[in-house]
């Protein structure tokens, strides 16, 4: 990115390079600088992680779906898409506040930013943010109070990093909160459909477990990627060490299928070794990560672009235990349940893959740090 300044003209080409072709993409500085900003190969993980909010939602009726044929048909899409757009706005604004807050700091540390180079002012960016921001709220209070309040919270830790992760190294688990509220704000979402009756005990519990253990994991994953990340702005060739931030990385694969795992053992669920292969992905690219020759900086750009893995875990093995749900234990019939077969579940479902493939593709066009 140093190099864009001495480019001529107004166009930076960009080469997305595979095995057998290389396509180069030409875009012009500044609208480069608004997307490097933006960090915008994160946003598909931040669709990805409100997607897991809404999977746990539709699993807490005693059934494992919104059953009512009534409910059936009147699912809230609006409400699932709007509260993904509240969702990115709310990411990219926090990005923006953080680059306008950072200026003097990335003039001596990052002058390859778009502040530094003067691209745009403080003020262009604080507006950015704000105006980002409060059509986030607005869609967010569309949905509901409780994913208002919920987007308000995240709003609130995203202010706190803010101010404060330059300063105190616990700031990473602000920045863990800020991704775990995702999960949160996705399950309000489209949980608010309810009716007090279906929330019984027994159904709802261990979803809730299955909800707070995976914000767990998703934090822990995103404090030990900033604890990478730390080191790439200290120094472009150093190589963390200790098995700290190994560990964060890796709880996804324990909270992120624990329960699941426990429900199927206790007779409430079906296990096989097929439940076991969402786990596959995430495990598989956090060693390769980990384990080879990558520089620091390319280490965290694969971190983040794994993320969406983590949700594979919970999403896929959500599915599984649905699926026997629906089918086995209750009897439900084709005609009174989206079965796990539907276009909402699979797309779902596979919207991590999908979100991890487009992150390393928008990683060819921006930078995700």
């Amino acid at each position: 990115m140093a190099e864009a300044s001495r480019l001529p003209a107004q166009k930076f080409p960009f080469p997305i390079q595979s095995s057998s072709l290389t396509i180069r993409l030409r875009v012009p500085r500044k609208i480069h600088a608004l997307l490097a900003t933006a960090r915008i190969a994160n946003v598909p993980s931040v669709i990805s992680n409100v997607c897991v909010g809404v999977m746990l939602a539709i699993h807490v009726t005693p059934h494992g779906h919104l059953i009512s044929e009534d409910l059936r048909l009147s699912f809230p899409y609006q409400n699932m898409l709007a509260v993904i757009v509240s969702a990115c706005l709310l990411y990219v604004a926090g990005n923006f506040l953080n680059d306008w807050h950072d200026k003097d700091w990335d003039r001596q540390h990052r002058p390859e930013r778009a502040l530094p180079v003067g691209h745009f002012t403080r003020l262009h960016f604080f507006l950015i943010a704000l105006c980002m921001w409060l059509v986030g709220g607005i869609l967010a209070y569309y949905v509901n109070l409780s994913t208002l309040a919920t987007y308000l919270g995240i709003s609130l830790c995203v202010i706190a990093y803010t101010r404060w992760h330059k300063k105190h190294s616990l700031s990473i688990w602000i920045m863990g909160a800020c991704r775990a509220g995702l999960y949160l704000l996705g399950f309000l979402a489209i949980c608010y459909l309810l009716k007090p009756t279906m929330l019984t005990y027994l159904r709802i519990s261990p979803i809730l477990l299955a909800l707070t253990f995976s914000m767990i994991g998703l934090l822990s994953y995103i404090a030990g990627l900033s604890l990478y990340a730390r080191r790439e702005s200290l120094s472009a060739d150093a190589r963390p060490s200790g098995v700290f931030p190994c560990l964060l990385l890796s709880l996804p694969l324990l909270t992120h299928s624990c329960v699941w795992i426990a429900l199927a053992s206790s007779g409430q669920g079906s296990f096989s070794i097929w439940m076991l292969l969402p786990m596959i992905p995430f495990a598989w690219w956090l060693a390769v990560t980990l384990s080879r020759g990558f520089s620091l900086s390319q280490k965290v750009s694969r971190l983040l672009a794994g993320m969406p893995l983590a949700d594979f875990i919970l999403l896929g093995m959500a599915l599984v235990h649905f699926h026997y749900f629906s089918n086995r234990r209750w009897g439900i019939s084709h005609a009174e349940v989206i079965l796990p077969n539907s276009p909402l579940m699979i797309a779902l479902v596979v919207t991590p893959l999908i979100a991890f493939l487009l992150a390393l593709l928008l990683q060819k066009i921006a930078p995700a740090t």
